[in-house]
Order: structure tokens, then C-alpha cells, then sequence
């Protein structure tokens, strides 16, 4: 599809007289869906088959419901990066609770992910990490990038203090 200006204008920048709203822009064609995830509705989800997301403050909160290999890494890493670029999303937060198996595809997806939010000055968690899973993650090191925690809701305090740190 061809880059169309007069849908373009109509977007205000993140500086305009509307801060409170966000834009969601879809790479096929141009979709524009505001949406206020500060004001009136505290988290955004949405249900993808074998995923589940949702969007709280600045962090994006990926549960993960099926084995990390490659057939799934692929709408995963698809999905999650258009969500990174289309919103405030600072922290990336991923839950392995229903996961029992992750190939090598799985640890380039969550290092492609922390490098995204890294650059935007945020961090990647993960959380509800079974046995299987922890022992891929302590071989490859991912620990040393992505920080580990019990439940999504403590990742989600513990990201925004040291966001705030930051400030």
C-alpha cells in the first residue's frame, strides 16, 4: 500500500494537545484505532490463538499458552514486535507459565524483544518459568539480560520502581 499524507496529518504526534491518547498503526494498510489506556481503562488485552496479551501502563504482558518452537516463535515475535512499535510500551514481560518446551528459536525471540525495549530505555522479564524452561535459560544465559519473577504482577512493580529510578 502506498504512504497516503492525508491519513498521516491527521495523526497527532506524541507532543500534540491529546497526550492521553495512543495510536495503534497496522502495517497492512493504515489502521488507525486510538485508544486510552491511561484514563478510563487501566490494561488493554487481546486474545491471539496460542497467546495472550495485555497492556498495562507501559508494559506489554505476553502469556505465553503453548510450547516456544519455531512454527510458533514466528506469529509470536510477528505480533509482539507491532505491539512494541505501535505504543508507550517500555517493558516487555513474558509468561511461561503453560510452557514445557523451548527450542533455540524461543531464546532469539526473547533476545530480539529485550533488544527492542532496550533501545526504547526499557527491560525484559519473564515470569512462571517451569523447571525445563529455567535450565534452557540458565545455559544460554538469558538471565543475565532478562530478569526472572514469580507472577507477571510482581514483574509489573518491579519494572515500573526502576523505570521510575530512571526519571
Amino acid at each position: 500500500m502506498a504512504y497516503n499524507q492525508e491519513i498521516h496529518d491527521t495523526i497527532p504526534d506524541k507532543g500534540s494537545a491529546l497526550p492521553e491518547l495512543h495510536y495503534m498503526l497496522f502495517w497492512q494498510g493504515i489502521f488507525v484505532v486510538p485508544f486510552n489506556i491511561f484514563k478510563e481503562v487501566n490494561m488493554v488485552k487481546e486474545n491471539v490463538a496460542g497467546f495472550h496479551y495485555e497492556l498495562y501502563k507501559n508494559c506489554l504482558v505476553i502469556y505465553v499458552t503453548q510450547d516456544l518452537d519455531h512454527h510458533a516463535v514466528l506469529s509470536l515475535r510477528e505480533r509482539s514486535d507491532r505491539l512494541i512499535e505501535a505504543g508507550d510500551v517500555k517493558h516487555v514481560i513474558f509468561d511461561f507459565k503453560d510452557v514445557g518446551f523451548m527450542d533455540s528459536s524461543g531464546i532469539g525471540l526473547l533476545m530480539g524483544r529485550y533488544k527492542k525495549v532496550m533501545f526504547l530505555g526499557g527491560r525484559a522479564a519473564v515470569t512462571s518459568v517451569g523447571r525445563a524452561v529455567d535450565r534452557i535459560f540458565k545455559i544460554s544465559g538469558l538471565y543475565k539480560i532478562i530478569e526472572k519473577y514469580d507472577t507477571p504482577g510482581d514483574a509489573i512493580k518491579a519494572l515500573e520502581v526502576k523505570y521510575e529510578d530512571y526519571i
